[in-house]
């Protein structure tokens, strides 16, 4: 069911790893499974059990000492570095659209951690299809986000 792998110069062994399990699991799984699932399953990998992986990690933004908002949950957390939201759908590939709306939340996230100083080095949205994983990187960059989270304050 999957295709060959790609291959990236310089790509860091964990983030690589990720996505490899990735699709692992959906060969494992099968498509059209609940988007937990394939969570679980990229989680419970032995290979993680030496590194920091996190799931579902809440995104607080702090507006004063008293307040702080959630923003959302990471799907996947590793090594306190690389941040992967994972998305199920029917389609054979997602649409223009969702990419759009997932990736703005993903960087909402990606703002969260940049106004509590913890700076991501990659990110990425993981479809699983019918046809296989599709990966889709959104950009950390850094000098960007500091503009942006005082609109955070505001929904």
């Amino acid at each position: 069911m999957r295709g060959p792998a790609r291959v990236v110069q310089n790509e860091h062994p964990t983030y690589a790893k990720v996505l490899s399990f990735a699709h692992d699991v959906l060969d494992e799984h099968g498509p059209r499974r609940k988007e937990r699932i394939y969570q679980l399953g990229i989680f419970n990998c032995p290979w993680f059990a030496k590194s920091n992986i996190q799931i579902r990690k809440e995104c607080f933004v702090n507006i004063n000492h008293y307040d702080p908002r959630c923003l959302g949950r990471v799907d996947l957390e590793v090594a306190g570095r690389f941040v992967f939201e994972l998305k199920v759908t029917k389609r054979y590939a997602p649409t223009d659209y969702n990419v759009e709306k997932d990736r703005l939340q993903l960087e909402m996230y990606l703002q969260a951690y940049a106004y509590n100083e913890h700076l991501i080095d990659r990110a990425a949205l993981i479809y699983f299809t019918p046809t296989g994983v599709v990966v889709v990187e959104v950009d950390c960059d850094w000098s960007f986000y500091p503009s942006l989270v005082p609109f955070l304050f505001f929904f």
